[in-house]
């Protein structure tokens, strides 16, 4: 099977976040936890991802990542891994929790015992994939279709567990390629080929309805405390402009060309989802407003408002390539400062 998954806006966001974090910041522990969570998970679900690529099923399937799934008002499902095809579908929750793992009921938890008896609670990915379902089934039948969901929470670490009930919807990794296998030969054709492509289509749609950013605001961090100006990409200490084109940092010497586009992409990604031309010179210590119009000149940016009010912003989750704002044109930065 195909399966593509695309780097975590979220996630280098997150990264960006701790780099302009002052090393002192009271927020850096809890940005830092946060960010070592979500590697952990897209780690699991690129292992996942591996197994589901060595499945063979006949006929049509299509695999669909990171999904999010709007059940009610301001109730979002998100779903590592959707596959699909005429017979059924079939979840995978990817986990990835290192150490001894107890299940407890009354309420329904996950606990993680380390090494030194430290004990993590987390919340019970049984319940969580039994929500997944549900949801997928409402989205199905809102649309009119009876299909057969099913699911696995699929471990990538291999762990010692205590007080699991033997029926828990849980497998290593390594066998999801045999669980999809066996799961699809016992399910007779749903769906004619038209429906199901037309389902696919309509399914990969649902992303990006939970939208993160700005982080500052969600950590509650007062912007003004972030490093400010082009930052070296080697120590992430301050760089200086030497000429009109090049940069110097401060700390270690290494010589760049300022990069534009990354400062307008922090901006966005942390502190608000609009720029005008005050803010950007603000930002990046520029000298004048021309400077800055062009710079905002060089992206595919959208505009808003007009006049004195004119300002500019992303869809971050379209609006990138490869974490990099989309150029609008090949020239040279040089934009004078």
């Amino acid at each position: 099977m195909i399966v593509i998954r695309r780097r975590s806006v979220e996630l280098y966001a997150m990264e960006r976040l701790l780099v302009l974090l002052p090393a002192s910041h009271e927020k850096r522990k809890e940005v830092g936890d946060a960010v070592y969570r979500l590697k952990a998970g897209r780690a699991g679900e690129r292992e996942v991802d591996k197994y589901v690529r060595l499945t063979r099923i006949p006929g049509p399937a299509k695999v669909l990542t990171d999904l999010e799934l709007e059940i009610g008002p301001n109730h979002i499902v998100q779903i590592d891994t959707v596959i699909l095809t005429p017979r059924g579908a079939w979840i995978l929750e990817a986990k990835r929790y290192k150490g001894t793992l107890r299940y407890l009921k009354n309420p329904n938890r996950l606990e993680r015992i380390d090494s030194n008896e430290e004990v993590t609670p987390f919340p019970c990915p049984i319940s969580q994939l039994s929500t997944q379902i549900r949801a997928l089934e409402h989205w199905l039948a809102d649309r009119g279709i009876t299909l057969p969901v099913q699911g696995k929470i699929a471990f990538v670490s291999n762990n010692l567990w205590q007080g699991l009930p033997s029926d828990a919807p849980i497998i290593p990794v390594r066998d999801v390629p045999f669980y999809l296998q066996q799961s699809f030969d016992h399910l007779p054709e749903v769906l004619d080929l038209p429906l199901f492509h037309q389902l696919a289509e309509q399914l990969a749609k649902e992303k990006h309805r939970f939208n993160p950013f700005p982080l500052c605001a969600r950590f509650g961090i007062n912007p003004n405390t972030l490093k400010r100006g082009f930052l070296c990409p080697t120590c992430h200490a301050r760089m200086r402009f030497i000429t009109e084109r090049t940069c110097r940092c401060e700390a270690c010497n290494f010589q760049t060309l300022p990069d534009y586009g990354r400062a307008l992409l922090d901006w966005f990604l942390l502190i608000h989802p609009t720029i005008n031309n005050q803010q950007l010179r603000l930002f990046l210590g520029l000298k004048n407003k021309y400077a800055a119009t062009r710079i905002l000149a060089l992206f595919e940016l959208l505009k808003v408002g007009t006049s004195r009010n004119t300002a500019y912003t992303i869809d971050p989750f379209v609006g990138l390539e490869n974490m990099q704002l989309k150029r609008r044109m090949k020239a040279g930065e040089g934009s004078g400062r």
